[in-house]
């Protein structure tokens, strides 16, 4: 979240355009900066509980926290979630899912997307494919040669 603190009026909108949580003109006052970090606040917790999946775990209807899912692979019409707990499954597209969430997950194939803090190697398995090994789960998604640049970027920690 970012709050914008300037002595220049005149650049409020362009500012809450790119979605800031608060816009402060100098000299700022005590009240108003409390207020500002209390949007701020809120705004950070509404983010933190909306951050779930709702999945399929057999005939139950599941929440899934974003931070415990690690691969997202597609299957027929349905997507598996890999996850801490288990494999569950959404009816939501990759396309879908990278869309909303993109800013989580790297795409590493047409099939499959993984989250991005938890990409620990990659490697070449004994067919030759390129694959990530992925924190906490053992599923080991393969990358696509159209991928591999970004997935080696994502490795050495380059934007």
């Amino acid at each position: 979240e970012v709050v914008f603190v300037t002595a220049f009026e005149n650049y409020a909108v362009d500012a809450f355009d790119l979605r800031a949580a608060d816009y402060l003109v100098k000299p700022v006052r005590q009240e108003r900066l409390a207020a500002a970090l209390d949007r701020v606040r809120d705004r950070i917790g509404r983010s933190a509980d909306d951050a779930v999946l709702v999945a399929r775990l057999g005939e139950r209807v599941t929440r899934i926290s974003l931070g415990e899912i690690r691969v997202l692979s597609a299957e027929d019409k349905y997507v598996s979630v890999h996850y801490l707990g288990g494999i569950a499954l959404v009816e939501d597209s990759l396309v879908q899912l990278e869309a909303r969430y993109g800013d989580r997950f790297l795409r590493v194939h047409r099939n499959a997307l993984v989250a991005r803090r938890h990409l620990r190697s990659l490697f070449r398995d004994a067919e030759g494919a390129e694959r990530v090994e992925v924190d906490g789960v053992d599923c080991c998604p393969e990358v696509s040669r159209r991928n591999l640049p970004e997935v080696r970027r994502t490795l050495k920690g380059q934007p």
